[in-house]
Parts: structure tokens; sequence; C-alpha cells
């Protein structure tokens, strides 16, 4: 016989009531339970969706702002470019005209440097370290580069006054440089006595051609080569022509040996009965370019390099050099030692500017004072082209002589040269 359990065999009406109320109690539970989790949970999520909202609407904001800040930022940017890239253009004009022209284009981006309430305008001139990329604020006749810097303190906030900030201000900067081949550069300068006349600021033409071809070599770009050539020299190997021309220093691309040497030039240089041997002058120049003692590294193209000759004289000739044979020949060498023939100087300097410019190379030509011979220097001078109107430049005696030999270097130092932006 089997034995039943008590609680499965008894289904006594108390029995059963019994489980049925336990089962009532638990279900119960169930949906306290449930319905508490179903009442609390509203809530909850209305707090979580609000505290959301407000995160959304802070970085919504935050966002339209920072769009608007870049959106003036960029507006700035173009404005300081436009300005450093034309006030460039005007750089050979001098100071003045570089100002007039970046402030003129800042005005026509929609800021007015006068506004100095809500603007602030800076304009440097400086010289720019092509390897180093660094800026160095120097005069403007030192200068190979300007720098403009914009400030605007009232660009408006639209949400940022929620954060107790109505107004933000923006910067921009851009510096431009003119830019062009690389070139090679001989400077040639008269240092015959003659040089020893005064000028209207009450230096010496000697002592302003220093001074200015010191601010031209500083203008040269770091791609770039000089050398130096003195004439009015003595050279007493010489059977017939005793006075000629010197190379004090050969091609290279470092500026200082150049400019150490400039310094120490004196009218007279190499003696007080020196002549004014132009022919000689121009055979030097010419040697500088032929020969150098830093070479151009591989990845440049020769062919793309320019190579010019800066005569400055008082542009009058009384002495001759032996010219190349043949007379107008690319060779460029003196020939042979003795000479016994005779030579004009007027011939000398056409035969000397010719081979020169066979060879493809440019010719300036600078003089100073009224006593220069200006038909046979325009002719030594290299022909107008695309680049130049004119290669001759003449400086009259009187007001604003030594000024205007300032500007004459720089104006050659630029020419061919295009504004660039190097940051």
């Amino acid at each position: 016989m089997f034995k039943r359990c008590c609680c499965q065999g008894d289904r006594s009406p108390a029995t059963v009531g019994r489980h049925n109320q336990i089962k009532a109690e638990r279900q119960s539970g169930i949906v306290r339970e449930r319905s508490s989790r179903q009442q609390t949970r509203p809530g909850a999520v209305s707090i979580l969706a609000a505290a959301c909202l407000v995160t959304v609407v802070i970085f919504a904001a935050f966002a339209i702002d920072i769009g608007y800040i870049c959106l003036q930022q960029a507006h700035l940017q173009a404005a300081v470019d436009a300005a450093g890239h034309g006030g460039m253009i005007s750089f050979p004009e001098g100071e003045g005209a570089v100002l007039n022209a970046a402030e003129a284009l800042l005005v026509k981006n929609g800021y007015d440097p006068s506004n100095n309430e809500s603007l602030q305008v800076t304009f440097e001139f400086g010289d720019w370290d092509v390897d180093a990329r660094q800026f160095t604020p120097v005069s403007f006749a030192d200068a190979n580069c300007l720098r403009v810097h914009l400030v605007d303190q009232t660009v408006l906030s639209f949400f940022g006054v929620l954060m107790g900030r109505d107004k933000y201000s923006v910067g921009a900067e851009a510096i431009a440089i003119l830019s062009g081949p690389p070139r090679d550069v001989s400077v040639v300068i008269d240092c015959s006595g003659s040089m020893s006349a005064v000028m209207s600021n009450g230096q010496t033409r000697n002592q302003n051609s220093r001074a200015a071809a010191i601010n031209f070599v500083h203008s040269l770009d770091d791609n770039d080569r000089i050398g130096l050539a003195v004439f009015g020299w003595e050279d007493l190997t010489r059977n017939d022509y005793q006075k000629t021309a010197i190379v004090e220093n050969w091609l290279q691309f470092t500026k200082g040996p150049v400019l150490s040497r400039i310094q120490q030039l004196n009218a007279g240089e190499y003696g007080s009965n020196q002549r004014t041997n132009i022919g000689a002058g121009l055979r030097a120049g010419l040697d500088v370019l032929l020969d150098s003692t830093e070479q151009r590294p591989p990845y440049q193209d020769l062919n793309e390099v320019e190579q010019i000759v800066v005569l400055l004289t008082d542009g009058l000739a009384n002495a001759a050099e032996p010219y190349p044979v043949p007379d107008d020949g690319p060779t460029g060498r003196l020939p042979l030692s003795p000479y016994t023939e005779s030579y004009d100087e007027q011939e000398s300097i056409t035969r000397w500017s010719n081979t020169i410019k066979a060879r493809g190379f440019k010719l300036y030509v600078i003089t100073v004072g009224d006593s220069a011979d200006s038909p046979i220097m325009v002719s030594a001078a290299s022909p107008p082209d695309d680049v130049e109107d004119s290669y001759y430049y003449h400086i009259a005696e009187g007001p604003d002589d030594s000024l205007q030999l300032f500007n004459i270097y720089r104006e050659i130092s630029n020419n061919g040269r295009i504004p660039r932006l190097v940051q």
C-alpha cells in the first residue's frame, strides 16, 4: 500500500483555502512591485530628459558661438593676408607707400585701422629668416618683409551671454615677403678719388654708396649669392694700363664677409691718384660671376638662377681696360699681356658691358653726380625688357640725392620679385 503525503492528500477546505490565500498574497506582492516600478519610472525619465536637454542646449549654444568666431577669424585672416600682400607690392616705393596700401586694403575688407575702440592694428617691418622661419623686427631700411597683426575685440556672442560673455576678441596675423628666383649678384663700387665729393646729406658719395650697398645686401634672400668688386685699383704688374679693378669677395651665400668689406671701403681705397676705370669695374664684376667660393646645391636648377651686375660710379671714365678677344664674345677674360694696343675709355666700357650682356647677365648701372657721361652709360646698361623699363639710373646733384641712391638700390633688390605670404 502506498502512503500519500498529508499535504498532497489533504484536500480539506481549510487546507485548500490556505493555499489559495498564500498564492493570492504572492500575486498581490508582484502586482504591487510592478505597480510601484511603473509609478516611479516616469519621474526618473523626466529628470534625465531635462538634464540632457540642458546639455544639448549648452553644446548647441557654444557650437553656434564657436562657428561664428571661426567665421570672423577667417574674415580677419583674409584681410591681413590681403594687407600684407598689397603692402609688399608697394615695397619698392618706400615705407609710406607700403603702409598706405596695407591700410587701404584693411579698410576695403571692413576693418578701419582708425577705429581704435574695437580694432588693434600693428604693422611691423622685419627681416625674415627663410631657414629658421623667424621674424626679427628691423627698420624699413633693413627690412625684407612686412608683418600685419589685427585684433577685433567686438565679435558678438549669441549664447555666451548666458555665461556672462557678451563679446569675444579674435586676432589674425600675416607675414609677406618679396620672393623670386635665386640670384647671383655682383656688386661693383667705384672707389676712385672722385667719390669723396659731398652729397646733399653732408656725407660723401663713398659714404652714401657704402650705406646703400649694405642695405642692398641685407635685402637679398638666403638663396642669393653675393660678391663684391672694386675699381680704382692699381696693378703694378701691368705694362700699360695700370689702373684697374679687383675682386674683393667671390660669390658666396654668407653675407658677412661682403658686408664687412663694404663697410671698410673708402674713396681712394688703393691710392689717392687712382683714376676712374669703369671698363675695369665691369671686367671685375664679370669675374665675380664667373667664379665662386660656394657652389649651389645640386637640387637648384642653374637655368633658373638670375645673374646680375650692379655697377655704381660717378660715370666719368678717364682710364681704359683692355677688352677681351673676340671683342664682344662670351669668354669675358682679359687678353694676355703686355697690352700694346691703345684702348679708348668709352670703347672699353662698351666692349666689357657687351661681354657681360652676351652671357645673358643683367647689367644695372647707377651714376652719381652731374659729371656722368650719360649716353655711354645708358648704352652700357641692359636694354629694357618685361622686367624693367630701364636698367640705367642717374642721380643728379641736389636735394635728396642720397635718398634717391638708397631707393634705387632697394628697387633693384625688388625687381622681378613678387609678394608671397610666409605666415
